[in-house]
């Protein structure tokens, strides 16, 4: 059952750092913003409201905001229709202002917030540089491939007859290997002995 359980984390692990790197290379290549909108027009009106995943200039990062507006029929005629779905933009800036230019901000860690009163137009953000979820993302999987590739070494060695834990030649040993003092497996694992 654990083996199974481990096996499921890394490969979510796995999963989630490809999406990483890709969100992470599409901030630098085409700025994206993916997720889901909702958008309603009344007599001379418009509500929207949304909640997506962005990458902009290295950040990647989570937002949502509503917005309602007042408008004359030219614009109503303007504007795309009414929906409700998922939404995906490549090449396109997410937020109408630029962020502040706070030291955090420059590193890439941004929380930003709108409310302004009077207007039904509010939203935030939080975002943090794409180098710090990939590297999150990382550490399971690469834990994993490096326990893999130990104790495959540590087969050969044994097979090969040499000590597991240093790689001392055991196979004229019985218990312990004389270099290191660790416990060796059974004869039987071991390579041969050849007399020369």
């Amino acid at each position: 059952m654990r083996k199974r359980l481990d096996s499921y984390v890394v490969a979510v692990c796995t999963l989630l750092m490809g999406i990483t790197a890709l969100l992470y290379a599409l901030s630098y290549l085409a700025p994206t913003n993916v997720g889901w909108e909702s958008r309603v027009y009344g007599e001379q009106s418009m509500y929207q409201e949304w909640v997506g995943v962005f990458a902009l200039r290295g950040s990647i990062g989570f937002g949502t905001g509503e917005l309602g507006a007042e408008m004359t029929p030219a614009v109503m005629a303007s504007n795309p229709p009414a929906r409700t779905g998922f939404y995906s933009r490549l090449n396109a800036e997410p937020w109408p202002r630029e962020w502040s230019r706070s030291t955090w901000n420059r590193l890439g860690f941004v929380f930003d917030r709108v409310d302004i009163e009077g207007y039904a137009f509010r939203w935030w953000n939080v975002a943090v540089p794409g180098w710090l979820p990939l590297t999150i993302t990382g550490i399971v999987p690469t834990a994993r491939a490096r326990s893999i590739a130990l104790s495959r070494a540590r087969a050969a060695r044994v097979r090969k007859g040499l000590c597991a834990e240093c790689g001392y030649d055991v196979r004229a040993s019985t218990d312990r290997c004389p270099e290191c003092g660790s416990r060796i497996g059974p004869v039987d694992q071991r390579a041969p002995l050849l007399a020369s």
